[in-house]
């Protein structure tokens, strides 16, 4: 989602994508425990089910809990987490030249220096559109590879 004031633009998560990829690995979790539950015969051998379930349940937290944004301000992009005590990360926008928005195994942004083209910096967004990251940088002027 894309939400612009004024000068600020700020990209966050797709819920439906969250929901999409939260819920996943989490029904994987729950179908393995399934299988470990049904070979079971002993107390000791339900330990691998109750990893597996607590597994799936740390997933499902930290899929829902953790609310990424990035934020693309005149002088700054910033990246992180800002309800965890503002943890954020800054970029100086004077210093990128561009960005490379790469989807593969998971979202990877990638920021490139002004003068020598190397990159100085990445990050990986989980749960975002790729599409709605590209077009937030495009409309704020940054070059997007």
């Amino acid at each position: 989602m894309i939400i612009t004031e004024g000068s600020t633009t700020r990209v966050e998560r797709d819920e439906r994508r969250m929901w999409i990829e939260t819920a996943a690995p989490v029904i994987g979790c729950l179908m393995l425990a399934i299988y470990f539950a049904s070979l079971a015969d002993r107390l000791v051998e339900y330990l691998p089910v109750v990893g597996v379930i607590a597994l799936g349940i740390v997933l499902l937290v930290s899929g829902i809990r953790r609310r990424q944004v990035c934020v693309i301000e005149p002088t700054r992009i910033g990246y992180g987490f800002p309800e965890k005590k503002n943890k954020m990360w800054w970029v100086d926008r004077d210093r990128v030249g561009s960005v490379l928005v790469r989807q593969d195994m998971l979202l990877q942004v990638r920021f490139y220096d002004r003068n020598d083209g190397r990159m100085f910096a990445s990050t990986v967004f989980g749960h975002f559109n790729p599409k709605e990251l590209r077009q937030a940088f495009e409309s704020a002027g940054i070059p997007v590879r």
